[in-house]
Order: C-alpha cells, then structure tokens, then sequence
C-alpha cells in the first residue's frame, strides 16, 4: 500500500506537493514535518556523496527517494511494497515537476503544479494490477493504429499476465507466436538484465529488438518484473520502422510513470 507522496524544491526545500495517497496517509499537516524530514535525509546522503536512488525501511513503512534537477521526491509505502514497479514512477513524476517550471524564473508559486499533483496521484494511486490492466488497454487500442501488429504479451514477474492476438491468414505464425516457445525469450532476456546489470544502469536495459525473418520480437523492459513484447513483421529495420512503435511505447508507459 501507498501512503503518502510528497515533492520538494531540492535547493530550499520550499514543499511543492504532499499528497496522501490512501485512507491510512499522513495528513497535510505531518506531511508538511515529513517534508522536512526527506529535505535533511537528502542532504545527509548528498554529503556523503551516496547514490540518486535510497530506500530506508523502518518497523512498518518504506520511504524511497529520488532526485532529478531541482525536484526531490519521496513515495512512503508499506515496507513489502513493489520497489521495482514503483522506482519509475517517482523517476516519471520527478521529471514531470521538474520540467514544468523555468526554474531560473520560479517565484515560489505553488498552484502552478496543481494540475501535476492530479496526474503525480493518478500513477501512484493505481495498484500493479490496475496499471498493468490500463497497459493493457493502451496496447489495445495501439493495435487499432497499427495494423501490422500480430499481437502482444505482457509479462509481470516473469509469467505471462495477458495477451491479445489479431485475426491473421497467416494462421500456422500465429498458432506459434501464441505459444510457450516464446516464453523462454523473456526467460533469456532476464538473464541478459542479470549478466548486465553490474555494468548499465536498468534504464539502459530498457529495449530489446530481435528479427526472425517471418516476424520479429520488440520487447520494452519497463520494470525489473514488467515486459511487454510486440510481435511483428519480419526483415524491419531497427532504426527507422521500429521508431514509430517505440514513440507509442514510450506514451503509453509514461503515462502510468512506467
């Protein structure tokens, strides 16, 4: 369960945004304490020249933070929370705040983010079954502009969560893209995210092109336990075909914060 976000000025730590997120949140007033708390714990942590990214856990709460240009966020969660699904959610909202604002201008306005603060709480208000259903959704309706598209999978922890195949005459590729062969490319994309990850960052694991000549795989790693896979025509170039996929992708999973 999520309790509470809340958005700071990193510089001054003037509180842009407390926003409780369930019944059981901080209210207005402690969030604004909580605020002050995150600001210290920060600065401790950028003295200590420690990483972007923190989590700190206590009997019954997680905080996780993280910094992007001027804006500081901090999701508080239950401690058992998914940290992998929610990291790029305070990442996306972190970005969307800070790239609102011409900060070398900023007067200390507030109401400026109000309509921010609605779609900061849209994304994390969602549990991951609801965001990967609203994916899926989304997916759907890409098809719909997209008629090349055989189909997609969406896998969540490694197990195929959903898919939708198109009527196709081309019946025996669709009879095999529907199978359990194709698993094992998640499988083997896992163990490449695995072998890598000592040496790139996740976010540079983020997109997987693989052509098979009658069709190819377009994955796009969004969490650490999130894929979904496009099947597509085969001989597609990479570059420039793939381009206008990857456009869409990147719409439908940044406005869940993915």
């Amino acid at each position: 369960m999520k309790y509470n976000l809340i958005i700071l000025h990193s510089e001054s730590g003037s509180n842009l945004a407390s926003i409780k997120l369930s019944e059981t949140g901080i209210d207005k007033g402690k969030g604004l304490l909580m605020s002050g708390v995150v600001k210290a714990i920060e600065s401790l942590l950028h003295e200590l020249s420690m990483g972007q990214i923190h989590s700190f856990i206590t009997h019954e709460k997680k905080i996780l933070t993280y910094k992007h240009g001027f804006i500081l966020v901090a999701l508080i969660c239950d401690k058992n929370d998914n940290t992998e699904l929610n990291l790029p959610k305070i990442k996306r909202v972190a970005k969307l705040f800070n790239d609102h604002v011409d900060w070398n201008v900023w007067e200390g306005e507030i109401h400026i983010f109000d309509d921010l603060i609605e779609v900061a709480k849209k994304i994390f208000i969602l549990s991951d079954e609801e965001t990967i259903s609203y994916i899926n959704n989304s997916l759907m309706k890409m098809m719909n502009i997209f008629p090349e598209i055989y189909g997609y999978r969406i896998y969540y922890n490694y197990k195929k969560d959903s898919e939708y195949f198109r009527e196709s005459n081309d019946f025996e590729l669709v009879t095999f893209l529907k199978s359990k062969i194709i698993d094992s490319f998640v499988q083997k994309q896992k163990k490449l995210a695995d072998l890598t990850s000592n040496f790139l960052d996740p976010d540079d694991i983020q997109l997987a092109f693989t052509d098979y000549d009658r069709f190819s795989i377009y994955v796009y790693h969004i969490a650490v336990n999130l894929d979904i896979l496009i099947f597509l025509p085969g001989k597609l170039d990479p570059i420039s075909d793939i381009e206008k996929f990857n456009k869409k992708f990147q719409e439908i999973s940044e406005f869940y914060g993915l």
